[in-house]
């Protein structure tokens, strides 16, 4: 996002926007690197037109650490195809092929195994959560670097029988509509996608409270919201929600009728109008390419 702003400004492009899927720096970051992006961010942002942010947390932050003047600011929120969730329902047969068991809750979570997803913390909290609950079953949709140390976790722990690892996936409506609880262990974001697809689903979420996740998740109405790398927190809530499935069930429910604000044809349309604002000020432009 920062180098396509400068090359654009570069090339001489009159009307710049640019869409904020979260900041190049967070509070993870050593104190010199996290101040590096923000300077660069600030830049970045002196050469928009406009800036959408996708979540309000970005955007409070943003004004905050004065990156950029509240009118650059548009908040747009994220949208997705929510029948893709909502109609989705997978075969008898997909439970065994993936290896989950014939009876038990199932908890997931669909992620990359990258430092922001945090999912050696979903590893802890699985473990914690069999001790209470010892026929519960567990999987993660998604791959990447922290692959190695997760399944060692795994090993440490011997959950290799109710932890699943799935690699990347291409069915992941259908593994949604096999979960009872999702979960999220992410230690900075921007608006996942996934609590939408979640939601959609009729899952109750619970997650850590970064970012984003405050635009989407109402504390004890649709889900559980717990500190970064709380994972006895985020058990906790994995538990209640086990042992009560009538709480479970109607958290679902109260999801995929929120879910309703995030869909993907409000958010084309809220873009729509901003780049039809856009073409009214620059007046006679001639060919409009997207």
């Amino acid at each position: 996002g920062i180098l396509g702003r400068w090359g654009a400004s570069l090339a001489g492009v009159p009307w710049i926007l640019h869409t904020v899927h979260g900041f190049g720096f967070n509070d993870y970051q050593h104190p010199l690197k996290r101040w590096f992006f923000r300077v660069l961010e600030r830049w970045g942002a002196r050469m928009s037109s406009r800036l959408i942010l996708v979540s309000r947390s970005n955007l409070e932050r943003g004004l905050k650490l004065k990156l950029f003047g509240p009118e650059q600011a548009v908040l747009i929120h994220n949208g997705i195809d929510l029948s893709r969730f909502s109609e989705a329902k997978a075969s008898p047969e997909k439970r065994a092929e993936l290896g989950l068991g014939e009876k038990g809750s199932v908890v997931g979570m669909v992620s990359n195994f990258k430092p922001q997803k945090s999912p050696l913390d979903f590893v802890e909290m699985a473990h914690l959560v069999c001790l209470e609950v010892p026929e519960a079953r567990f999987f993660v949709a998604g791959d990447g670097p922290l692959r190695p140390q997760t399944e060692r976790l795994i090993a440490d722990y011997g959950l290799e029988d109710r932890i699943r690892l799935l690699g990347w996936r291409r069915d992941i409506p259908e593994l949604m509509s096999l979960m009872d609880i999702f979960v999220l262990t992410s230690l900075w974001e921007g608006l996942p996608l996934v609590f939408q697809e979640a939601m959609a689903a009729g899952k109750p979420i619970v997650a850590t409270r970064v970012d984003g996740a405050t635009d989407i998740v109402e504390e004890g109405v649709n889900g559980f919201l717990c500190p970064p790398r709380d994972c006895a927190g985020l058990a906790q809530r994995v538990v209640q929600l086990l042992k009560d499935p009538q709480l479970a069930v109607e958290m679902g429910r109260r999801g995929r009728d929120a879910a309703r604000a995030f869909s993907q044809e409000r958010m084309l349309s809220e873009h729509q109008r901003l780049y039809d604002r856009f073409l009214r000020e620059m007046g006679d432009v001639g060919d409009i390419h997207i």
